[in-house]
């Protein structure tokens, strides 16, 4: 029993000095993988933003000479990036914006000095898309004004085709232009048939009937007249403003038309 007390102290130590050097290991790896990342970012890739972030971890990790170095890199890139700040006339957690193509999370953030791009996205609003150059160290802001989708119109409302109304109008004047042609025809036919038979001494009651079929006639063309005119309407007013309505009005003896629409 006494051995095993002297062990378990022994193992226990051996383990957390293992430990230790395995922690100590790691640190060292991550000390050396961000100071080299950092050199190698700001000097070849000229990249201050991921420079700045592998020399702040450098910075932690690292032994006091190249932490200090890379405190001092630290400082010397945070006055080449530059910063760009973005307003909005919607809340900015209402938007999907994406710089250079990664998805922004907050309107302020570090950017290298260059040409960058920004996509911006809100329901019921126009993308937007804004290019901006920016120089080292220089705070920029950009704002960012949605305007809203104008609903479109569908297929029938860009282009209507001939009104029905218009186009039945205008065959039902056209129909009675016909009647009372064939009114007047009937008229004067019956006219001439009396003057050769009865002249001057027809019956009064045939004399009456040729006057009634022109005055049918003249009333019926007035009425095709005023359809026709009616049915050019609608069809013309059909291509390029509001529905119209039109009535016709008859009275003996007048047809008078009624034409209403809207622009």
């Amino acid at each position: 029993m006494s051995l095993v007390r002297w062990l378990i102290p022994g193992i226990g130590l051996l383990v957390a000095t293992a430990s230790q050097r395995a922690h100590a290991q790691e640190v060292t790896q991550t000390c050396i993988r961000s100071f080299e990342q950092a050199g190698e970012q700001r000097k070849i890739f000229r990249d201050y933003v991921r420079a700045r972030t592998e020399a702040l971890r450098c910075s932690e990790t690292c032994p006091a000479q190249l932490a200090f170095e890379c405190k001092t890199w630290l400082a010397q890139d945070a006055e080449r990036v530059a910063q760009l700040e973005l307003e909005s006339s919607l809340p900015f957690a209402s938007l999907s914006v994406k710089l250079d193509g990664v998805v922004l999370t907050t309107p302020l953030t570090e950017v290298n000095p260059g040409v960058h791009r920004v996509e911006a996205l809100a329901d019921g609003h126009k993308p937007l898309l804004v290019e901006l150059m920016l120089a080292e160290g220089q705070h920029a802001k950009q704002r960012l004004v949605f305007v809203p989708v104008t609903p479109q119109a569908g297929p029938e409302e860009e282009r209507r085709g001939p009104s029905v109304p218009g186009i039945i109008v205008g065959s039902l004047g056209l129909s009675s232009l016909a009647a009372a042609g064939i009114l007047a025809g009937l008229g004067h036919l019956e006219a001439s048939r009396l003057r050769k038979a009865c002249a001057p001494n027809c019956l009064e009651s045939d004399v009456s009937l040729i006057e009634r079929e022109w005055i049918a006639g003249g009333v019926l063309a007035g009425v095709g007249l005023a359809g026709m005119i009616a049915g050019g309407v609608l069809v013309g007013l059909s291509f390029d403003a509001e529905p119209a309505s039109a009535s016709l009005l008859l009275t003996p003896g007048k047809a008078e038309l009624v034409i209403g629409t809207s622009f």
